[in-house]
């Protein structure tokens, strides 16, 4: 099994992304971005765990990451338009 770090833009906070392997009638896994405190600051990232080896790509972006078992993998987002947040 492997992971991925999708690291996205600060205003991409506390929203949600979805990311299919590219096989039949895949589910899609949803993942959540959240804040990560490092030395050199603050990071937005969603990371999906235990991925099976594989082709994915994130919903909506067209972009795609190979996973491989054993490994993590880190993929910046890119070309995402923000968009502002629903507020209930």
């Amino acid at each position: 099994m492997g992971t991925l770090v999708l690291h996205v833009p600060s205003d991409l906070f506390g929203r949600d992304f979805g990311l299919v392997r590219e096989s039949r009638d895949a589910p899609v896994i949803n993942g959540h971005v959240e804040r990560q405190s490092r030395v050199s600051g603050d990071v937005h990232v969603v990371i999906y765990r235990d991925l099976a080896p594989g082709s994915y790509t994130v919903v909506d972006t067209g972009q795609r990451v190979n996973i491989v078992s054993g490994l993590v993998s880190e993929l910046e987002l890119l070309g995402h338009r923000s968009v502002p947040k629903k507020t209930a």
